[in-house]
């Protein structure tokens, strides 16, 4: 399974999360922040994409459909931070990114907003297909790493090196 990140140089993420995560950092100065995760589906193939903030503890699931994360606070909105993608998925989302990116990073606050309206609900979430793998820190992992976690998804703070990259128990 092609594993990818995107990666842009900032104080918060430096290649030390690269090579933590041991996916393929892609890097697109084309759009800035985490919009440069827009290159990532003009591949037009399948892909496990995490955000760097994403730190893998166990044997990864794996998926055979288009796979989002369910928001860790709001169950009802799919998340972009670590999602699996079908080649056919990539390519929905890439013919409505690059008709008009300008206006796409103005009408939504992020990436995952936008997926969320192209693929319109016809995807999986990794919390149902795969219950117990994927787990939020701030919400799963105050008492220690849930045992059969896989993947633990940090949003916002703290950071995965503040944590000790979530191996305390």
């Amino acid at each position: 399974m092609l594993k990818l990140t995107a990666w842009y140089p900032n104080k918060d993420y430096n290649w030390e999360y690269v090579q933590r995560l041991k996916f393929k950092a892609i890097a697109d100065p084309r759009w800035p922040g985490w919009w440069c995760k827009m290159a990532l589906f003009e591949l037009g193939v399948s892909f496990l994409y995490a955000d760097l903030d994403t730190v893998i503890v166990g044997d990864l699931p794996e998926p055979s459909r288009l796979t989002m994360l369910r928001d860790f606070y709001r169950p009802k909105l799919a998340q972009s931070g670590f999602m699996y993608v079908t080649a056919d998925a990539a390519d929905v989302a890439w013919r409505e990114w690059i008709a008009n990116p300008q206006k796409i990073m103005k009408r939504y606050r992020g990436d995952g907003e936008f997926l969320r309206d192209v693929w319109a609900g016809e995807h999986g979430y990794w919390q149902d297909d795969f219950p117990g793998k994927v787990v939020s820190y701030k919400v799963h992992c105050q008492h220690g790493l849930p045992e059969g976690a896989a993947v633990v998804c940090y949003h916002g703070h703290p950071r995965p090196h503040q944590t000790k990259w979530a191996s305390h128990k």
